[in-house]
């Protein structure tokens, strides 16, 4: 039995869209945004990589302005006293802009210095601080 011609093109034309849409490739994604270095600063922190978040910390600081841009700083603060270098812990709290912290902030400040003193054998300092 002979196919029309017609049916035949047609059933030809359509086997070839099947065809060529089963080798479409997929839409391109979007390139997933970065992540902000406060998430990068959190993770590592839940890595245990005090030294790392810190830094991370400290760029998010850069970035942000005002209470935030302080709040980081302090963040990196702990992180690196954390880390067990005191020194870079004790230079970012001397960075800080004190009074322009949060209330819960400057007490969370006034215990990393109090931390500091204790971990340098500053018993009557650390005391002060705590009971400010």
């Amino acid at each position: 039995m002979n196919t029309p011609a017609p049916l035949f093109k047609a059933l030809s034309i359509a086997a070839l869209c099947a065809w060529l849409a089963s080798c479409a490739t997929a839409p391109p994604t979007e390139p997933e945004p970065p992540e902000a270095p406060e998430q990068k600063a959190r993770m590592a922190e839940l890595q245990g990589d005090y030294a790392r978040a810190a830094n991370y910390w400290l760029q998010a600081a850069i970035a942000a302005v005002g209470t935030t841009s302080q709040a980081y700083r302090l963040n990196a603060a702990e992180a690196w006293l954390e880390s067990g270098d005191r020194d870079k812990a004790r230079t970012t709290l001397d960075d800080l802009q004190v009074d322009s912290l949060s209330p819960s902030d400057q007490q969370r400040y006034r215990l990393l210095r109090a931390e500091l003193a204790l971990a340098e054998g500053d018993i009557p300092g650390a005391l002060y601080l705590v009971g400010q």
